[in-house]
């Protein structure tokens, strides 16, 4: 029971051990946004830096296996790949009540944030 939330408690599970909330294989699945790689690309004028030309890669290496494997441009996400990802297994009130707001002064809800675009508020993929 935590003092500062009215003697409540709020179950939040982290890693409290060596290497963090990696341990307990709670690491999110997330891409930079398009922006940057292109950006990459034209600093230092190689295409291969690019969005384009990256996204196949990360797909080859993702195994995806959420309800919603398509993202909103269409895009279907890589399947068959070594690292595991999926939509996250639980929520929690405070979270969705924290999206409720986000999403109240203009911040758009996200289904994915492992897409080309990740403003906005909603769960985020996990490698579990």
């Amino acid at each position: 029971e935590q003092p500062g939330l009215n003697g409540r408690s709020i179950y939040y599970p982290r890693g409290r051990v060596l290497g963090g909330s990696g341990s307990i294989n709670g690491m999110i699945a997330m891409r930079g946004q398009a922006e940057d790689y292109d950006g990459w690309a034209s600093a230092v004028g190689d295409e291969s830096w690019s969005w384009k030309a990256l996204r196949p890669l990360f797909e080859c290496q993702m195994d995806y296996t959420a309800s919603t494997p398509v993202l909103a441009d269409g895009t279907q996400l890589g399947t068959g790949g070594p690292l595991k990802v999926t939509s996250q297994a639980i929520s929690w009130d405070v979270l969705d009540a924290w999206a409720d707001a986000c999403e109240k002064v203009g911040l758009p809800r996200r289904t994915h944030f492992i897409d080309s675009q990740s403003a906005g508020v909603g769960y985020f993929e996990v490698t579990q």
